[in-house]
């Protein structure tokens, strides 16, 4: 099961890399896989909303997701539709897609162990997506945080994006997860090193083999 969830993952990140179309026919947010945390929005609009990191299936394909669009909502356990699949590359500058790699890279998997520093990861993708051609200032720009965010995700949040134009992007492939109607995502994996894929491959055809020898042999 879990070799068959890794190899439908990366193939569709595959598929988007490669320029192939690849439309969500279902889309259906399950909850948070880590989180959420109440933070305060200053801007795009003034109030609170849930940060952290959302568990959802794609096509049946269980993936984890943060918000790029606080200008709409969704629904958990609810198929949605209306969604597709595009390359991030097509939608954001250079710097942005380069940032976020450094995000990933770097913090995400601190981001994974608790619900402060997963919204603190969120807080830092809606910075990117908003202000990330430009200064990361979580006070200033067309994303701000009010004094309502707890301290603890503000300040994480504030030191990952201070210190991040110095770091590493590693290998990362983003995908929008995109709806008309429903709130945007962001989706990422790591782009494998070449031959990974047919390692992966060659792993599942030698268990299957192994397989039936041990039942030929029975």
């Amino acid at each position: 099961m879990k070799l068959a969830r890794l190899v439908s993952s990366t193939a569709l990140a595959l598929g988007i890399l490669s320029g192939q179309a690849a439309n969500a026919t279902t889309v259906e947010f399950t909850g948070y896989a880590v989180g959420p945390t109440v933070v305060q929005l200053n801007a795009p609009w003034n109030g609170y909303v849930n940060a952290g990191e959302f568990a959802i299936n794609v096509d049946g394909v269980p993936m984890t997701s943060f918000c790029i669009d606080l200008m709409q909502s969704l629904s958990f356990n609810t198929p949605h539709t209306d969604y597709s699949l595009t390359a991030l590359n097509g939608s954001v500058s250079n710097v942005q897609l380069t940032r976020f790699g450094q995000l990933y890279e770097n913090y995400y998997g601190t981001a994974r162990t608790n619900a402060t520093a997963s919204a603190a990861f969120q807080t830092a993708v809606w910075e990117i997506i908003n202000d990330g051609s430009g200064s990361l200032n979580l006070g200033a720009g067309s994303f701000r945080l009010g004094s309502g965010t707890p301290a603890t995700v503000a300040s994480l949040a504030s030191t990952w994006l201070t210190d991040l134009d110095s770091k590493s992007a590693g290998s990362w492939s983003f995908t929008r997860l995109g709806s008309g109607t429903w709130q945007d995502q962001l989706l990422a994996s790591q782009v494998p090193v070449p031959g990974t894929l047919g390692l992966v491959a060659l792993a599942g055809f030698g268990l299957v083999v192994g397989s039936r020898r041990r039942k030929g042999s029975d």
